[in-house]
């Protein structure tokens, strides 16, 4: 019997996880069936299980290419940005690229946050995200500091936390309000906001 490539391997896994991540998106985590998504997958029962022993282990999976996916967006948005807080209003503006252009995303984000507080697996996924992503806005407020564009008072930890935040509220409200929230006047709020509140602690 031929071996299987790696590349076959991996294809078959993604084939899964699309269908799967479109089965969850429509019907949520709990409604959809292991079964739901072998039919939307177009393989077989044992395909899907060679792959996923169980529908907590394909959510599990899901959950991680969805952070995984959010938090290379937005450090890639950021990692050219000159120190300062101008991260934030990029990660807000590019929170808003990702949940115009990938609505899956934006349907299966509030299901994490959901699960998140149900489930202490993927409580613990999501912890690793978002403290990833707090250590990526606080090494970029420091470097802020160490070039003086940023007040060395401010606890730089305590700036990330709030600058995520921003970031978080917006994406909530975005999903939540749709089109009665307007993203321009949101960043271009967030950049005024940030550049006072820094003007105001490098002149103490």
């Amino acid at each position: 019997m031929p071996k299987v490539s790696d590349a076959h391997l991996e294809g078959r896994k993604d084939q899964i996880l699309d269908a799967a991540a479109e089965r969850f998106a429509e019907g949520g985590f709990h409604a959809t069936s292991m079964a739901d998504i072998i039919g939307a997958s177009g393989l077989s029962a044992g395909s899907m299980y060679r792959y996923f022993k169980s529908k907590d282990e394909l959510i599990g999976a899901i959950i991680d290419r969805l952070m995984e996916t959010v938090m290379g967006e937005l450090t890639r948005a950021t990692m050219t940005a000159p120190p300062g807080t101008e991260t934030i209003a990029l990660s807000v503006q590019t929170a808003q690229q990702i949940l115009s252009s990938q609505p899956l995303i934006a349907k299966l984000l509030p299901q994490l946050w959901t699960e998140a507080v149900r489930d202490e697996a993927i409580r613990l996924r999501a912890q690793t995200f978002y403290r990833t992503l707090l250590a990526h806005f606080t090494r970029n407020v420091r470097a802020a500091q160490a070039s003086g564009s940023l007040s060395a008072e401010l606890d730089a930890e305590g700036v990330a936390q709030v600058g995520l935040a921003l970031v978080q509220g917006f994406m909530v409200q975005r999903l939540m309000l749709q089109g009665d929230i307007n993203p321009e006047s949101y960043l271009q709020t967030v950049r005024q906001l940030i550049g006072a509140g820094a003007q105001r602690a490098s002149a103490k």
